[in-house]
């Protein structure tokens, strides 16, 4: 649908990696990334504005596309457009199928359409198991898996972050956040049901392959120290947009709000639960399933 917006912009963060500007390279590939999953057609750079990482620039040059077909700033680059194999369609649905794995973003997706780039182990693992994890979980299946994890991790505080925690009738994956113990342990307990590490030797952020049932599910494990455990259930619990709000509301009463805590300065304040975050910042506690 935007296929041709976000080859435009793929060409620019290119051409920006190729320079060694990493700052811009960057936000053009998080902008590519953002308007892949944006699922309507773009008119004016007002349909994507509260995406965050798309500012006054980027703005800017999509107004710019839109308009001419082109913009100022791929013709002053000396840009090239990525190549490509088949028509908009089949190209954009192959590139949104490589970026569903963890680790391609959309330069790295282009170069594998090209040619130009080879996977590794990590993304050869989740373009193996990319037709499953691809699909959403069902609310049911999630609760099997739960009671599955709670009987292997006996004794060990954990909880299951995202979609789950927040009530919804299904998750992109498995998401679980533990804490007083180590990786290691967290891995051998769970070994019956981890089919691929993703990232094997982990210590503070696992990511691998379930298996429940048949049918396999990516899995994200993050050890998080005591101190930071408000914060981060907060954080991984989302939605998205309600975090977003809430580290604007801390930033305008002083704090800095992020996964790893709650700052006012250089101090790091004792958040051990999400109730403590709240208030701190004189606010309301909203459930996970009210945000």
């Amino acid at each position: 649908m935007n296929s041709k917006l976000i080859d435009h912009m793929n060409a620019i963060a290119v051409e920006y990696k190729r320079r060694g500007d990493v700052w811009r390279h960057k936000t053009y590939d998080n902008t590519c990334s953002s308007l892949s999953s944006f699922n309507r057609e773009i008119t004016s750079s007002r349909d994507v504005s509260h995406i965050t990482g798309i500012g006054k620039s980027v703005s800017f040059d999509i107004d710019e596309f839109i308009a001419t077909g082109s913009t100022t700033r791929y013709t002053k680059l000396g840009c090239t457009s990525a190549p490509r194999k088949g028509d908009d369609f089949e190209y954009t649905s192959a590139l949104r199928q490589l970026m569903s794995i963890p680790g391609v973003g959309p330069v790295t997706a282009t170069g594998i359409l090209s040619g130009n780039v080879k996977l590794t182990r990590q993304q050869e693992i989740g373009m193996r198991y990319q037709a499953e994890t691809s699909q959403r979980i069902s609310r049911s299946t999630m609760d099997e898996i739960h009671s599955v994890i709670s009987s292997l991790l006996p004794g060990t505080y954990w909880e299951m972050a995202g979609s789950y925690r927040r009530k919804l009738d299904s998750s992109g994956d498995v998401d679980i956040l533990v804490r007083d113990t180590d990786m290691k342990t967290v891995l051998y307990q769970l070994r019956d049901i981890l089919e691929e590490h993703i990232t094997p030797g982990a210590t503070v952020k696992y990511m691998g392959i379930l298996r429940h049932r048949g049918r396999h599910h990516h899995i994200d494990i993050r050890l998080i120290d005591k101190e930071s455990w408000g914060t981060a259930l907060l954080y991984f619990t989302g939605s998205k947009v309600f975090n977003e709000a809430m580290r604007l509301y801390a930033s305008g009463k002083g704090y800095k709000l992020n996964e790893y805590g709650l700052f006012k300065g250089d101090v790091k304040l004792l958040c051990p639960t999400e109730e403590s975050v709240f208030d701190e910042l004189g606010l309301v506690y909203y459930a996970p399933e009210e945000r």
